[in-house]
Parts: C-alpha cells; sequence; structure tokens
C-alpha cells in the first residue's frame, strides 16, 4: 500500500525536532542537545536539521554560541509544512496500481487510501508547532 501516508523517521525527527525548539522560545539549540532530548544520533539529526535549514524553516547559526532556531513564529508552521519539507507533498493518487482510471467498477479498498491521505494531511495542517507542548 504504497499510496498511503509513510511517516519517515527522518520526517518523524524533524516534527519532533522544531516542536521542541518551539518551546524554547526562540534559544539556539545545538543538534546535540536535540538529540540528546530525542534520543537519536547527533549526524543523522544534523543533516535533517540542515535540510529543514534550505527549506526555510530553521536558521542555522555558526559559531561556539551558534545552533538552530525556527525561522519563523511556531504559530506559522504547521506539522504539514515541516512534513512536505523533508518528505515533498502527500500522494495524491489514490490507486494501488497507480493508474488514473480504476480498472473495476468501484475502488476496490472503498476508497479508503485517499481518505486516510487526506484526514492526515488535514491534521497535520490543523497543527501548528505553537500548539505542541512539552513536558
Amino acid at each position: 500500500m504504497s499510496e498511503i501516508v509513510h511517516i519517515s523517521e527522518a520526517a518523524s525527527l524533524g516534527i519532533h525536532s522544531l516542536a521542541l525548539m518551539a518551546g524554547k522560545n526562540n534559544e539556539y539549540v545545538t543538534a546535540s542537545q536535540l538529540a540528546a532530548e530525542l534520543g537519536v544520533s547527533r549526524n543523522h539529526l544534523s543533516k535533517i536539521l540542515m535540510k529543514l535549514a534550505r527549506e526555510g524553516l530553521v536558521i542555522s547559526h555558526r559559531g561556539p554560541r551558534g545552533g538552530f532556531s525556527l525561522a519563523r513564529d511556531p504559530g506559522k508552521i504547521s506539522l504539514y509544512d515541516v512534513y512536505t519539507a523533508i518528505e515533498g507533498p502527500l500522494p495524491e493518487a489514490h490507486c494501488l496500481l497507480h493508474r488514473k482510471k480504476c480498472p473495476y467498477s468501484s475502488c476496490l479498498l472503498g476508497g479508503v487510501i485517499g481518505k486516510v491521505n487526506r484526514e492526515i494531511k488535514e491534521n497535520l495542517s490543523s497543527k501548528k508547532l505553537s500548539s505542541v507542548r512539552v513536558k
């Protein structure tokens, strides 16, 4: 079921990292700090943060007091923004056979793939980083 939303480890780490950053009141946060909080590889997370920087969601600050900060107000960044920066847009196709027109009179799965994709997109789009609370 390749057309059902897949949230990769990279997308998950991007979402979780930016949510942590949103709770830090725009302080600079290093990849090492985020990796320690998330319990993941600093090198892997650094690559994800650099991709998010290229996509304009975070700013990379160099130097001994450097790190990363959000590029925009957390109330203006949705979880879907983070997802698409890493994965690209969610698939629109609903056919497991990757056809524009279904060869059957109706979808064998009752259109559930399209429904799930739409619901996840709506959910991720409606949640802003500012609404995520860290313990």
